[in-house]
């Protein structure tokens, strides 16, 4: 039978009976890391976390959705409902931020816990803001700007109105509208210290793209016809027909035994392999090496 052998093999996150969607593998020799892809909207990411939470996370599918700053951050199906990765990984903590602003980055070191305040005075800028600086938006309708902060927990408005045709009895441009509301909210930075809308606008997502490499292994080892999970007995049922007769063999996981659920994953698919070389199956789908 096959066995895993290094702790860096790509291993199936087996949550469902309809097949894996996400793989994984450790990072160190230690197993303190855990690397899993996730689907991306324009490509396969990989985000990390500690080991300590692989158990829980197993328990669902993960995909990347990107916030309305433009960060990455990884989800639970289904894409309505779901839960952030990172809210596994910090369990009973309301509030998370990521230190460097990447959400595909959720090993310890990286989370702290956070409030509504902090999260809001230290993000990055609005992907739908146009005026260029987080906090302040143009209400042209009523031709005034108008910036919005939090301080001592509680949330502030400042408004400035401008008048170019001077019909109200005041003329202001908005120019000089622009720039008294700037200097205002240059004052409330200083003395508040929030880091609102200065973080980096550019992570480096790429780098945490799987290489070709990388997905081709985890290619060769995609769930195939013929092996099923059935997680309330602990064991995975393989199956193959030949001459008219369906042959089965179970292979059963739990700590008992003493049997991991990918070693019995992949005792299931080399036992298949083996049916399939003796009774030459008409299979369509690739069996992993």
């Amino acid at each position: 039978m096959v066995t895993l052998t290094t702790w860096a093999d790509w291993r199936p996150l087996l949550t469902t009976r309809h097949g894996p969607q996400n793989f994984y593998r450790f990072c160190d020799e230690d197993e303190q890391i855990v690397k899993m892809n996730v689907n991306g909207f324009d490509g396969v990411y990989y985000t990390m976390f500690p080991s300590s939470a692989l158990d829980i996370i197993s328990k669902n599918t993960w995909h990347v959705r990107k916030g309305r700053t433009g960060i990455l951050y990884v989800r639970s199906e289904p894409k309505k409902g779901g839960i952030y990765i990172h809210q596994h990984v910090l369990q009973k903590v309301d509030l998370i931020d990521h230190l460097d602003g990447n959400g595909l980055d959720n090993r310890l070191e990286n989370l702290v816990e956070s409030n509504s305040v902090d999260n809001s005075n230290n993000m990055k800028m609005n992907i739908k803001n146009t005026s260029g600086v987080n906090g302040i938006c143009d209400l042209v309708g009523i031709e005034s700007l108008v910036f919005a902060w939090y301080e001592d927990s509680v949330r502030h408005v400042k408004a400035i109105k401008y008048n170019l045709q001077g019909v109200r009895g005041y003329k202001r441009t908005r120019d000089e509208a622009w720039n008294e509301l700037i200097e205002f909210r240059d004052g409330v930075v200083a003395r508040t210290g929030s880091n609102n809308g200065k973080r980096s606008k550019i992570v480096d997502y790429d780098r945490f793209k799987l290489t070709q490499e990388e997905l081709d292994l985890i290619t060769k080892k995609q769930r195939f016809k013929g092996v099923c999970d059935n997680p309330k007995e602990s064991r995975f049922t393989a199956s193959s027909r030949h001459g008219g007769r369906r042959s089965c063999k179970r292979f059963s996981y739990c700590a008992s035994s003493g049997v991991k659920k990918d070693e019995a994953f992949a005792n299931a698919c080399e036992w298949r392999r083996e049916m399939e070389s003796i009774h030459l199956i008409d299979d369509t789908t690739t069996i992993p090496k």
